[in-house]
């Protein structure tokens, strides 16, 4: 599973990846991740997330029945 956290729009995502989702706290956390040093477009020492809970809000998925 892989996932990103964004800061703002990512026009250069459009079509590319389906992007859903807001953090509901931690957002001071995501700030800083966001400023950590990269080299290109990877950070040198990239940030470990040790804990992440990810909760739907709303209605489960349809189920499709199988034909």
């Amino acid at each position: 599973c892989q996932f990103f956290f964004t800061t703002g729009p990512m026009s250069t995502w459009d079509m590319k990846y389906s992007i859903f989702g807001d953090a509901v706290e931690g957002q001071d956390v995501i700030a800083k991740m966001s400023k950590v040093p990269v080299h290109g477009e990877k950070p040198v020492n990239p940030p470990k997330l040790m804990s992440v809970t990810i909760e739907r809000i709303g209605p489960p998925p349809v189920v499709k029945k199988p034909k």
